[in-house]
């Protein structure tokens, strides 16, 4: 009998050890689950513009995200709090909004998570300048490019109006004020209420107008644009907007951002901030470098326009540019990368084209470049910088002419320079004359 109560004894202390493994086996998932990083994606909207900026931040990164529609939040949660507090420990850890709708309800509705925004064309126009905790990146396309485009195409012209009807329009539309002199060039905004009101002052500047810059405003629906499209057309002006299918409607020339590019940002900057190398703060508020080129030849033709051949060129190249990216995206890499080496070879000095060819390089190798980058990042981050630079040297062996690793490379030699030097000033300081002068040559080669 004293045998089976120590049988007993020892079957339950067996139940009790498992059930406290399985306790703990649990309570180990559940912190994993809350520690390990997530993000959520929130966009305005389906339109083509923001899937080609999803399809290029989900090209770089290196996390697993969720996306959601504002549109399916509203049906099934008052807002994105109500969402978040029924995930708890699921909850993401970094809100990605694109657009303004998703960026304004998350400004608005999330308090304590982080908000990377994108696809943003003024973020002044949501108050996010003041915001410590938000960040992202910023499309609005400076007018100085609209204007030394408008000049490229007629060095004559002077006179450039911006109508406008909401406070909104007013802050887009304010910027050109203050760089239409150095352009040569006098750029008016114009305050309107309403169509009839745009009707009238349309044939007050009429005598002398020489462009037209469609900002977004509230302004401008279909029966709007035409209009507008009607009264250049007719009367010898060039019309300008940031908006692309605009172009083929009926306007002289866009300028608008690369949107696969803006998406590519995005993804680099969620990289960073989840995997601890940098955060919301520190990030701020960043711009694309690169834009996209559309023009309609004929509109400006039947305006009476002169296109010249510098300008037909650059929309030519930013055709070809396009398709690439294009293909980019259908994930044909051999395709895409056969149409960035003609471009790169044609323009060498065209960043934008080189950095496409990279990523592509980088998707045909698999991630081998992608590990060296990660490695050299934590070499440079503990100050190993001799270290550093050998794995960006090997991601160039394997992708020439990778834009970060160039520019990485570039800084761990400056750093192990640098770092040379004061080693080699410590040591002269120190007494030790011959191993400074070992030093300070180490410091010149590096």
């Amino acid at each position: 009998m004293h045998s089976d109560l120590n049988m007993r004894a020892w079957f339950n202390y067996c139940v009790l050890f498992a059930g406290l493994i399985v306790v703990a086996a649990a309570l180990s998932a559940q912190s994993e689950a809350r520690d390990k990083p997530r993000a959520l994606v929130l966009l305005s909207a389906d339109t083509n513009i923001y899937a080609e900026a999803l399809n290029g931040m989900q090209s770089v990164l290196n996390f697993d995200i969720e996306v959601l529609y504002l549109d399916n939040i509203r049906e099934e949660y008052d807002t994105l709090a109500d969402l978040i507090e029924e995930r708890d420990a699921q909850a993401p850890t970094l809100i990605i909004s694109l657009g303004p709708q998703a960026t304004d309800h998350a400004r608005r509705n999330v308090k304590d998570i982080p908000v990377l925004f994108s696809m943003l064309d003024n973020p002044r126009t949501l108050g996010l300048n003041s915001l410590a905790d938000t960040c992202g990146i910023a499309i609005e396309i400076s007018t100085v490019e609209f204007f030394q485009t408008l000049k490229e195409i007629n060095p004559e012209a002077r006179f450039v109006y911006a109508p406008f009807s909401t406070d909104d329009g007013e802050i887009r539309a304010t910027e050109g004020e203050y760089h239409d002199l150095r352009q040569g060039l006098i750029y008016r905004k114009l305050r309107v209420r309403d169509t009839d009101d745009l009707e009238d002052s349309l044939e007050e500047i009429k005598p002398h107008v020489d462009a037209i810059y469609m900002i977004t405003d509230a302004l401008y629906d279909r029966e709007v644009f035409e209009m507008v499209s009607r009264f250049s057309r007719e009367n010898g002006v060039v019309l300008m907007t940031g908006f692309a299918p605009l172009v083929k409607a009926g306007a002289t020339f866009a300028i608008t951002p690369d949107y696969n590019h803006v998406g590519i940002l995005t993804g680099r900057m969620v990289n960073r901030i989840l995997s601890g190398e940098s955060t919301c703060a520190q990030e701020y508020i960043q711009y694309p470098e690169y834009t996209s080129f559309y023009l309609n030849d004929e509109y400006a033709r039947e305006a009476g326009i002169q296109i010249p051949e510098s300008i037909s060129q650059r929309a030519n190249n930013s055709r070809l540019f396009r398709a690439g990216v294009d293909l980019y995206r259908q994930g044909k890499y051999e395709t895409a990368l056969k149409v960035f080496d003609v471009i790169v070879k044609k323009d060498p000095g065209n960043s934008n084209a080189a950095g496409y060819h990279a990523l592509i390089l980088e998707k045909i190798t698999g991630n081998q470049t992608t590990q060296y980058m990660n490695r050299a990042r934590q070499f440079m981050r503990a100050g190993n910088y001799a270290a550093a630079s050998q794995q960006y040297q090997a991601a160039l062996r394997l992708n020439p002419g990778h834009p970060d690793a160039l520019r990485g490379y570039r800084d761990a030699r400056r750093s192990l320079s640098e770092q040379e030097r004061q080693t080699a000033a410590r040591l002269r300081a120190g007494g030790q004359p011959f191993a400074a002068i070992r030093r300070y040559q180490a410091a010149i080669q590096a």
